[in-house]
């Protein structure tokens, strides 16, 4: 059996769907490099941060001025896990928005390699668009999409 073969125009569609994904999801997707420097981040990103990706892209997320000074600690033990090639979380930060304001989040991070490099994946999801039946902010770990409306 040969393997198959990707035409150009496959890979153009599939680059293509991937994109429409990323940027459509509705979580924060981001990729960070080992050391905390920013590779990308997807529009949600954007949202949560208060900050366009152009301004994040290569600098630190734990200088940048996105978390709290009281929060940097903790950023450094998920980062630290991530440099042992551990996945974390969901784990709840604050984030500090370009504004100033603060936004709670959850945040899963996971190891992943592109073209042998590591890198961090990373989704970030706002605490204040999960929540539970009862409509009140919920738990790490236990959200749950609201339903959506009928009309």
């Amino acid at each position: 059996m040969s393997p198959a073969r990707v035409s150009p125009e496959d890979l153009k569609s599939s680059n293509e769907i991937f994109k429409v994904i990323f940027e459509s999801a509705p979580d924060g997707i981001y990729l960070n490099d080992l050391r905390g420097n920013f590779i990308d981040g997807n529009k949600m990103t954007e949202t949560l941060t208060g900050y366009p990706r152009q301004e994040l892209i290569g600098r630190n997320f734990l200088t940048v001025g996105l978390l709290p000074t009281d929060q940097i600690p903790k950023a450094a033990v998920l980062l630290a896990k991530n440099l042992a090639g551990k996945p974390s979380g969901p784990d709840e930060l604050i984030l500090k928005r370009k504004d100033g304001t603060l936004v709670p989040v959850e945040i899963s991070t996971y190891p992943a390699k592109v073209r042998g490099k590591a890198i961090t994946l990373g989704i970030a999801s706002s605490a204040s668009i999960w929540t539970s039946s009862t409509g009140a902010a919920s738990t790490c770990g236990k959200r749950s999409r609201p339903a959506p409306t009928t009309s």
